[in-house]
């Protein structure tokens, strides 16, 4: 529900997704999330031509219909709204205090014109949808490594009673949040580990020579950022989960050796948002449980993960000789989830 409650963020509209599951604007989200990665990995439904011929493609429409009536009425109210009220006006569905990022585009210019309804559409829809899952993956593997590194967990919570002192059961400010260093490292670790976009793919604008490989103009090319975090080269001793190699002194200044949002141009504009998002759900989390695995002998012992990615068959079995029932299955389908579910046990804390 992380994904859908970006709606409130992003257009200034509450539909309470956690209570609310059969809304037809969270229905059609989960629809339009699936068919995403349905169609990501379908040789035929790829194609924008051949899809039109597929059985489902009347239902897609219908759902597409669904999320761009949603927005577009929303994005037309929230802009007569703006005309007629001032901030300190009374609250309504449409109107509220805190600006939204639909507002900021409502009142945004380039060259002195404001942001056309199609441009503004596109923007909305571009924030909401680049964050689908991704935020959840994210969230729920950093988790599940705190989960399986209590060593590390116990760090957080220090940090967490460091920051927040009398205040602790408090919700933290943003001030706050950005000061939890080592909760950030944590984060990055994870992302390493299990980033929530695991393969990106970019389309050749020329012809470029990939280690004698030519990749003609027009190409698609499938980069496995995943791997990437796993190179010895980069990133010494892989397998194992410490925060700290994101110490400022042990890092280099590569921007392309940590890619868990992309790089370049078409890199996720999210990702500041995003990493506010799970800095405060993880902050939270640990400030009210103690999170445990789900059974105590699965605890790691020496620091490493219990996944090696890059290793042969053969080669995990000898890292991991008692592989458990409750390892997270890794499927990488445009996000990255466990098949079989993470599973946790939880403490209140006193």
């Amino acid at each position: 529900m992380l994904s859908v409650s970006q709606i409130d963020t992003a257009m200034g509209v509450h539909i309470n997704a956690m209570d609310n599951h059969d809304h037809k604007v969270v229905q059609a989200f989960k629809d339009m999330c699936y068919n995403i990665n349905m169609r990501a990995f379908h040789p035929l439904k790829r194609s924008n031509l051949l899809y039109r011929f597929a059985p489902d493609y009347p239902k897609y429409c219908k759902v597409l219909k669904t999320l761009q009536d949603f927005t577009n009425e929303v994005i037309t109210k929230r802009r007569e709204t703006l005309k007629l009220e001032t901030m300190e006006g009374e609250e309504n569905e449409f109107s509220r205090k805190k600006q939204a990022f639909l507002d900021t585009l409502l009142s945004s210019t380039i060259d002195g014109k404001p942001l056309t309804q199609e441009e503004i559409y596109e923007e909305v829809s571009t924030f909401m949808f680049e964050g689908h899952d991704t935020t959840t993956s994210a969230v729920a593997f950093t988790v599940y490594l705190l989960a399986m590194h209590p060593e590390i967990q116990r760090k957080v919570y220090a940090e967490q009673k460091q920051l927040l002192g009398d205040n602790f059961k408090d919700e933290a400010t943003f001030q706050q949040i950005a000061d939890m260093q080592y909760l950030d490292m944590v984060i990055k670790e994870s992302l390493r580990l299990y980033p929530s976009v695991p393969i990106v793919a970019r389309r050749t604008d020329k012809e470029y020579d990939i280690n004698g490989f030519v990749a003609p103009v027009d190409t698609t090319i499938n980069l496995f950022l995943m791997a990437l975090g796993y190179n010895e080269k980069y990133f010494p001793d892989p397998y194992r989960v410490d925060p700290d190699r994101w110490c400022a002194t042990k890092r280099s200044q590569n921007p392309f050796e940590y890619l868990p949002f992309s790089a370049g141009p078409r890199n996720c504009i999210g990702q500041k948002f995003a990493l506010l998002e799970v800095k405060t759900v993880i902050s939270k989390v640990v400030r009210t449980f103690e999170i445990l695995p789900p059974l105590d002998e699965l605890a790691s012992t020496d620091g490493y993960s219990r996944h090696f990615i890059g290793l042969s068959q053969a080669e995990q079995r000898a890292r991991l000789p008692n592989p458990s029932k409750y390892d997270p299955i890794l499927s990488a389908v445009l996000t990255l989830k466990a098949e079989n579910g993470i599973f946790l046990r939880l403490r209140e804390r006193p």
